[in-house]
């Protein structure tokens, strides 16, 4: 199960305008709190960091979390190693066993 909150890291001037398809710029970069790192949550929250979303995933198994925290994953997914380690490196992908830190960063 996934469950998402996902919340805008700073106001929209016009949420009108949100509706609107257009690259992301800091007014609509969003947090975004996963909590499972199976194949569903830990593909979805790299995709999101990778277009530019700030990601933390949750998971109650501290020995999967070590590992992500690693560079390696539980999971086969062709490229999806490389995505993970590029998106922790570059700050928008985060993993915790703590669901309060989680709903907290996302």
């Amino acid at each position: 199960m996934i469950l998402a909150r996902i919340t805008l890291s700073r106001g929209l001037r016009d949420p009108a305008k949100a509706a609107r398809p257009r690259a992301l710029t800091p007014p609509y970069i969003m947090k975004i709190s996963i909590i499972g790192t199976g194949y569903v949550g830990l593909t979805s929250g790299t995709c999101f960091a990778e277009v530019g979303h700030e990601v933390t995933c949750v998971d109650n198994n501290p020995e999967k979390v070590k590992t992500l925290l690693a560079g390696q994953i539980p999971i086969y997914e062709p490229g999806l190693e490389e995505l993970v380690k590029q998106n922790v490196a570059a700050g928008r992908l985060k993993f915790t066993t703590s669901t309060e830190e989680g709903v907290r960063d996302g």
